[in-house]
């Protein structure tokens, strides 16, 4: 019976959702920009990107390695990535070496989209470590698959967060933009799959990094760029 009363808040804030976020399939795929392949965007030249003030960033935001990535809550190579960059930041961001930041690109579908704009909130309500608590209690799974969105305030509650609150954030209109500025800004990027991981260097050069490369091979990359 406990449960249950946060069902009806959370089948409304699905609804709203289908409406106000156009440019997501309904059948849960991930999706492509319809204009990805004009030959203007293909030859234009590419965006620079760097940490931003809405950033959720793990270390000195200036670090001397920046990575930037772009991950969906029920993408189970997002979950893998995910492991692996806390375990990075745990290792290099205590002394300046890395810095890391998540943005949301939820491409699965409104569920997910509900997800990442429940991380945010989290954030916004209980500050940034609540929001990657949130973070890492979404991306656990259940023996039956991915955590529910009928569970979410629940795991907000776990976490020290007032129910009522949360359940008003995820309708909020400024939280589910922030998650759309997000995603947005990896359409701009060209963005197609997820993890999509950027590597920012000291000189301004950026290194695009495809998919949830394991612990040992992201180590090798920092250890080889801070040694040059």
């Amino acid at each position: 019976m406990e449960e249950n009363k946060y069902l009806v808040p959370i089948a409304i804030i699905i609804a709203g959702a289908l409406i106000g976020w156009g440019f997501y399939s309904s059948n849960g795929s991930e999706t492509k920009p319809s204009d990805m392949n004009n030959t203007e965007q293909v030859t234009q030249e590419p965006i620079k990107v760097n940490f931003k003030d809405s950033d959720h960033i793990l270390g000195n935001p200036d670090a001397k390695i920046k990575i930037i990535t772009f991950s969906d809550f029920e993408c189970p190579y997002c979950s893998d990535f995910h492991k692996t960059m806390i375990q990075i930041t745990d290792e290099y961001a205590k002394d300046g070496k890395v810095a890391w930041a998540m943005r949301q690109f939820p491409v699965h579908g409104v569920p997910t989209q509900i997800k990442a704009v429940a991380s945010e909130c989290a954030g916004k309500l209980g500050g940034e470590s609540k929001f990657w608590e949130m973070t890492d209690k979404i991306f656990e799974t259940t023996p039956t698959g991915w955590i529910s969105v009928e569970e979410l305030p629940v795991l907000a509650m776990s976490l020290g967060l007032d129910t009522n609150d949360f359940n008003i954030c995820l309708e909020n209109e400024d939280t589910n933009k922030k998650a759309q500025e997000d995603f947005q800004n990896g359409i701009d990027l060209g963005i197609q799959g997820t993890p999509h991981s950027i590597i920012i260097l000291e000189s301004g050069e950026q290194i695009p990094l495809e998919g949830a490369r394991p612990y040992d091979e992201i180590k090798g990359m920092i250890d080889m760029i801070l040694a040059q």
